[in-house]
């Protein structure tokens, strides 16, 4: 749960300290959906603000709508490029 009250699928702190907020959806497609996923991104505390977001997603390669701070990335492309992703941060 982030500090705005809202249910986020994975909160993880990494071994450099970097915070990673990750929410996962099977398609975000539908307007309700996507916002319902990236509702948790908004209104973070100071801490969880620079954190990293992460939208995963399965279906929906679209980025429309998803928030400019929010990396919105298909779940076989950060399956296939993990440690890609990872070398980027």
């Amino acid at each position: 749960m982030t500090s705005n009250k809202y249910e986020i699928d994975f909160h993880a702190r990494l071994p450099s300290g970097e915070l990673w907020l990750v929410q996962v959806s099977l398609d975000i497609s539908d307007e309700t959906t996507l916002a319902r996923e990236i509702r948790p991104f908004a209104n973070l505390s100071p801490a969880e603000a620079g954190a990293r977001k992460l939208l995963i997603s399965l279906y929906s390669s679209s980025s429309v709508g998803v928030p400019d701070e929010v990396e919105h990335i298909s779940a076989s492309e950060w399956l296939l490029s993990f440690e890609t992703v990872l070398a980027a941060r």
